[in-house]
């Protein structure tokens, strides 16, 4: 999926919709032709909508974008925690045959952790699958995490060649430093993501409190665009934990 493609179609949305809110909070027509307003919204939001359906879905739902883009392999991965204490971890993978890294997210059926990092309570274990292959990852690696701040933390993980048999790590194994040194991680999707999610969650609550009809039309309208505002608030809070941790 090359989110790339979509930066400008969130960018020009978002945008659009703080002008809206701002019309509407302070009741300005600086727009005053109602055709050209409509041509606008049509021209701008119709493209963002699909855009968002088209994106927001399969990385959402792994179902769907397994469907939509097959792997060639989904890589389980386990990591156990044998200390006292809660431990954290960072997945990240190579993408094959290349020298960019990005952040790897659980592909598991029912998974709300829509970051790559992964919180394990004590004395308990994490089940992960990964996708990997030639469309995705050829080196997944693990990173204990030692602090708030990729750039600044100290780097603490294993690399792992995949697909492979199942992957099994120990918290108590990244007591010491492995060979694997830090990498850059490219954050460029969890960016557009969060943009969208983000402009998704503004423009979706200025249409709520615009709706307008019957009943019976408002209140399917407001069942579906609660649906719709909670994923959108749920993942831009989900991405920005992710920007926040490797921008700070």
């Amino acid at each position: 999926m090359y989110l790339e493609n979509y930066f400008y179609i969130f960018s020009v949305a978002f945008l659009f919709y703080i002008f809206l809110w701002l019309r509407k909070l302070f009741r300005k027509e600086w727009i005053a032709s109602a055709a050209f307003l409509w041509t606008l919204k049509i021209l701008i939001l119709v493209p963002f909508w699909a855009a968002y359906f088209y994106v927001i879905f399969p990385f959402a739902f792994p179902y769907v974008e397994n469907y939509i883009y097959p792997t060639d392999n989904l890589q389980p991965i386990i990591i156990e925690n044998t200390e006292n204490i809660e431990q954290k971890f960072l997945l990240i993978g190579r993408k094959f045959k290349s020298d960019i890294w990005e952040p790897v997210y659980d592909k598991s059926p029912l998974n709300l952790n829509k970051t790559p990092i992964y919180t394990i309570k004590k004395h308990d274990l994490l089940e992960i699958t990964a996708r990997s292959g030639t469309k995705d990852y050829d080196i997944i690696g693990i990173v204990k995490l030692t602090g708030f701040r990729y750039k600044s933390d100290p780097f603490i993980g294993y690399a792992f060649s995949v697909p492979s048999v199942p992957i099994k790590v120990y918290s108590h194994e990244f007591w010491q430093r492995s060979k694997f040194e830090k990498v850059q991680v490219e954050i460029k999707k969890e960016l557009l993501l969060f943009i969208l999610s983000f402009a998704a969650a503004l423009g979706i609550l200025f249409h709520a409190i615009s709706i307008k009809g019957k009943l019976i039309l408002r209140v399917i309208l407001y069942a579906l665009f609660s649906l719709i505002f909670g994923l959108s608030a749920y993942l831009a809070y989900q991405t920005a934990t992710t920007l926040v941790y490797f921008l700070r």
